[in-house]
């Protein structure tokens, strides 16, 4: 029956004190991680919770790590020699990895090591040597029926399929067919080829689950988390990199403006028939006169102009927007011939 997951705790609190993490897994079962040695000979006392008998087993995997360590030195040693020299540093399995070649197994120098701790040491010592110790990462178990990763044969319950075409007709050995079909990512090539997008992602999620001593559960859903992406995103990058990357925004030409200060001409005073001469500071155009640079499209550039004049956008639309406009001028002048017509009299002496 069901019990009461405050009552658990209160008992494991009881018996082992604070600092220990507990969570409930898929199977039903507890799993509790403990903070030390102490508290591991404290957990033998409890037997049950409230009146509800327990039993308490070791995790297969979580509580042994794996190593792989590479010397010359230990190629004329065998696995039950470097066991018995190692033990007192925590191991408690060697395997020596083999290659075949010409139907014959040689053994290499690369030792895959057993420890009985949750943490992976960095280094050995093995009489007056010292070796670095590597995390070791299996290659992903593939069923031989199914083809599928992360069972064996042996507790398949899937349809026997072929390795070379993922036909369910006939076994791989039996297979006769020309082209090759992957059954786990439909790509065209067989399913223990290692470029399968299966394959590398089943080797990345072993390799989470080894480097982060997480189960392998855990390990698959970081893995999911990390590359799942919504279509709309795909189609975003795919759209972005059709147009070979983001747009880059260009600068608009410089328009007069009617509200800034500098933007359009100088207010007509009276006695004030010729436009203001450039200063110092904004230069003089390369070619023409004031006059010649004034024209009714201010907006386009003018053709004349120098490639020095060119590379100071600035000033010319400065110079442009401070000259008189022909409209104005012939205003001014008929302004002035009026002023010279009428007599200017005043108050009488």
């Amino acid at each position: 029956r069901t019990i009461s997951p405050f009552l658990v705790a209160k008992s494991l609190t009881d018996a082992l004190g604070t600092g220990y993490k507990l969570k409930k897994m898929p199977s039903g079962d507890l799993l509790l991680e403990l903070k030390d040695n102490g508290q591991l000979s404290k957990l033998s006392t409890i037997l049950s919770v409230g009146e509800t008998p327990i039993s308490i087993t070791p995790h297969r995997s979580l509580n042994s790590v794996r190593g792989v360590i590479s010397e010359a030195d230990f190629v004329c040693l065998t696995e039950e020699e470097i066991l018995e020299g190692l033990r007192d540093q925590n191991v408690t399995n060697v395997h020596r990895i083999k290659i075949r070649k010409d139907d014959k197994e040689i053994p290499t120098k690369h030792i895959v090591l057993t420890f009985n701790s949750s943490t992976l040491p960095d280094s050995i010592e093995a009489g007056y040597l010292k070796i670095n110790v590597r995390h070791y990462i299996p290659n992903p178990r593939r069923c031989f029926n199914c083809q599928r990763y992360g069972h064996g044969s042996q507790s398949c319950r899937g349809h026997k399929t072929c390795a070379k075409c993922a036909s369910k007709d006939h076994a791989s050995e039996n297979c006769e067919g020309a082209a090759v079909h992957c059954a786990n990512c439909d790509g065209d090539h067989p399913a223990y080829s290692r470029s399968c997008p299966s394959w590398k992602a089943e080797k990345e999620i072993i390799t989470m689950k080894t480097k982060q001593n997480i189960t392998f559960k855990e390990a698959r859903q970081l893995y999911h988390a990390k590359n799942t992406f919504t279509f709309s995103t795909k189609t975003n990058f795919a759209d972005v990199a059709r147009r070979g990357g983001a747009p880059r925004s260009t600068p608009a030409p410089a328009q007069a403006s009617s509200t800034a200060p500098v933007a359009g001409p100088p207010t007509p005073q009276a006695g004030t028939a010729k436009a203001a001469l450039p200063t110092p500071s904004q230069g003089v155009p390369a070619h023409g006169s004031t006059s010649r640079r004034t024209s009714p499209r201010r907006g386009r550039p003018d053709t004349n102009t120098s490639a020095a004049s060119r590379s100071s956008s600035t000033s010319s639309e400065v110079m442009d927007t401070t000259t008189t406009p022909p409209a104005l001028q012939r205003r001014t002048g008929s302004l002035e011939r009026k002023k010279d017509r009428t007599p200017v009299t005043g108050p009488e002496q």
